[in-house]
């Protein structure tokens, strides 16, 4: 079963039954920006008994994108206009307050990573954070004071992706716990 969805004036959804391998039945899903016809997101579920997905629950699936998409888009706007002006003292304190938090929500459900400064040092995050950081030689090395991390290794962190093999027995040296998924 193959379709197509209006979501709204920007976004539709086109889905489409697929049989893996292993005999199960899914539908994926790709929600599309009608402007460019890129896909913004694309996602795969499991239909239990070959199940129908309906309307409802593809719709709600859109709206979870769509909070995602929002909250992106709220944060940016903060790191550009206020997080941008603040101190390197201010700012790892920040990122220690959000971290915790994460690690404790982390910690719930998967037992979180370990050393949670660990979830935004890869190359990536690094990228991010080089538009809103003058001085990153001195935020790296208050970071690292901040979670314990020796600066050799939180360096070496922040050029690596998150599940390069190398990037995991560095952070085995400050507590990484095995087994956590690790977003690149």
């Amino acid at each position: 079963m193959n379709g197509e969805l209006d979501l709204d004036d920007n976004y539709l959804m086109r889905y489409k039954r697929v049989i893996r391998k292993n005999g199960c039945e899914n539908e994926v899903q790709e929600i599309i920006d009608r402007s460019t016809y890129t896909v913004e997101q694309r996602s795969e579920s499991h239909l239990a008994n070959r199940e129908i997905q309906g309307d409802e629950k593809r719709r709600k699936q859109f709206e979870r994108f769509m909070l995602l998409r929002n909250s992106k888009i709220k944060h940016e706007l903060f790191l550009e206009k206020e997080y941008s002006r603040w101190t390197s003292e201010q700012k790892v304190q920040y990122w220690y307050g959000r971290l915790q938090f994460q690690n404790k929500m982390q910690s719930e459900v998967t037992k979180g990573i370990g050393n949670f400064g660990l979830y935004i040092m890869n190359r990536k995050a690094k990228e991010k954070l080089l538009k809103y950081e003058e001085n990153w030689e001195g935020f790296l090395k208050k970071y690292c004071d901040k979670f314990g991390i020796p600066i050799q290794i939180g360096r070496r962190l922040f050029e690596l992706n998150g599940n390069e093999e190398e990037w995991k027995l560095l952070a085995k040296k400050v507590g990484y716990v095995e087994g956590y998924w690790n977003k690149e």
